[in-house]
């Protein structure tokens, strides 16, 4: 059977190193993401009970905090440079470096973020509870627009952009609406 990899990839495997109680914080999201250069790895953990994206050089041992994400919602995006992270806080989305720093706010969210992507322009799109469809907020910031309008009782969520190009895949689903006491 032919191999599902092309013939130049190269397969690692490694431990990483990380602080306190750590735990990876996935829960339907994409918790792990290298950087276009595969020479970071970023994932999403909790550690001591506090979410927030962590680093580790691919030569490096430990996996470190990125500074500045502390408290983070469960789901993060690496910008198409690999030098950002995006994520959300306290109904904001928020990019900071990947070296840590003070985030910059890039806009208001409607509910809670369920999935990130950034296009290769430095679009977000993401997807939250409180809405069926896709949100769009521009590179530098602004107001989140309306990317997908789903029909009534259908959902648009997982987005994820193609790397290197302007292709979004996302999933399709019904909307699952809560059953009462005088449904049955």
């Amino acid at each position: 059977a032919p191999s599902p990899l092309p013939p130049q990839t190269t397969l690692r495997q490694f431990e990483i190193g990380v602080p306190g109680e750590f735990k990876f914080v996935a829960n339907g999201r994409r918790p792990i993401a290298i950087t276009p250069d595969g020479q970071i790895l970023v994932l999403h953990a909790s550690v001591n009970g506090r979410n927030q994206p962590f680093a580790r050089a691919m030569n490096g041992i430990d996996a470190l905090p990125v500074d500045g994400t502390e408290g983070a919602e469960r789901s993060f995006a690496l910008s198409p440079n690999g030098k950002f992270v995006a994520f959300a806080k306290d109904g904001l989305l928020k990019k900071v470096s990947l070296n840590g720093g003070i985030p910059s706010a890039l806009g208001k969210t409607i509910g809670r973020v369920h999935r990130i992507t950034c296009g290769k322009d430095g679009t977000i799109v993401y997807t939250d509870e409180s809405y069926g469809g896709l949100m769009s907020l521009p590179a530098a910031g602004g107001d989140a627009t309306e990317f997908s309008i789903p029909q009534d009782g259908v959902t648009h969520k997982h987005p994820s952009y193609i790397p290197g190009t302007e292709w979004l895949v996302f999933s399709v689903g019904v909307r699952r609406l809560p059953v009462s006491s005088t449904d049955r």
